[in-house]
């Protein structure tokens, strides 16, 4: 749970960029992407953009 706050959180404060939400959780874009996916948060994502 804290996980998902911490990748809800970096997207938020990148306006949903992928890149810079990685970076800023020191991940790669895959590795996010799995976890969004992993979290429900991959489907939000596609569908703000």
């Amino acid at each position: 749970a804290a996980e998902r706050r911490q990748i809800e959180r970096a997207l938020e404060e990148t306006g949903g960029q992928i890149a810079k939400a990685a970076a800023l959780l020191s991940i790669s874009r895959t590795t996010l992407w799995e976890k969004m996916t992993r979290f429900g948060l991959a489907e939000r994502a596609r569908s703000e953009t």
